[in-house]
């Protein structure tokens, strides 16, 4: 091989490893601006982040009314509310909720505009804030969608219109079945002390426990089956409701 066409053949070689090293050099550059740009979407999905056993107190403005619970002396509380009747509240319900809110991620993102947000049931929203001294972390939540697939959901202060998990979305919407504790009785088998059954205004009978059980009624003192009347109090207190009228 000449001296001259050996130099053309490296000369060649030149060119095309310096087109295959700026072929990748631009390709790797728009892979770092893809992943970027992947990256910051999901970012931007991610709504809340905060310690969720910090919370003090959870308000929740939804369809069935206002409430602010209160976690006091190691317990949930309502503090505040104008729902009409007494109820026991779920307090797991409250944990769920803070757990929940405090790394809320978004599945997706919808069209949104100030036109569009009745179609989302966001012009009237559930208003949903977890509070940690004065700091608030606020969320509203609109209607499900046709597909039941999401929640709508935005920001205070963004005209975002964001997609939630359906089944974290249904749980933060919060509704009175949820804030309900679900146990018929909300009391350990061992605080009983007394059982009195009466059908047709007449007594069955009254059983009195001080270490055993003992029957007032229909015969004082009669004898007593203790095994069956703590195995009646063990199905009684795990009796829980599917709903209320």
């Amino acid at each position: 091989m000449s001296s001259k066409t050996m130099k053309r053949f490296i000369l060649i070689l030149v060119v095309l490893l310096l087109c295959a090293l700026g072929g990748y050099l631009i390709a790797d550059t728009v892979m770092k601006h893809k992943e970027k740009a992947i990256a910051e979407e999901q970012a931007s999905l991610h709504l809340f982040h905060f310690d969720p056993n910090a919370v003090e107190s959870v308000t929740l403005d939804g369809k069935d009314g206002f409430f602010r619970f209160t976690f006091q002396d190691a317990d949930w509380k309502i503090t505040e509310t104008d729902y009409t009747r007494d109820i026991t509240i779920n307090p797991a319900y409250l944990s769920t909720v803070c757990s929940y809110m405090s790394e809320l991620t978004a599945l997706t993102k919808f069209e949104s505009s100030p036109e569009k947000l009745a179609d989302y049931g966001l012009d009237d929203p559930v208003t949903l804030t977890c509070h940690i001294g004065d700091t608030e972390h606020t969320l509203y939540i609109g209607n499900p969608t046709p597909t039941n697939e999401y929640f709508y959901a935005k920001l205070p202060d963004n005209e975002t219109v964001f997609g939630l998990d359906f089944t974290h979305g249904s749980i933060l919407y919060g509704d009175i079945l949820m804030i309900k504790s679900s146990w018929m009785l909300n009391y350990f088998e061992n605080e009983i002390c007394e059982i009195r059954l009466e059908r047709d205004n007449k007594v069955v009978y009254d059983l009195k426990r001080d270490t055993l059980w003992t029957m007032l009624a229909p015969i004082e003192g009669g004898n007593i089956d203790s095994a069956m009347v703590d195995s009646m109090l063990t199905n009684l207190v795990r009796y829980e409701l599917d709903s209320y009228v």
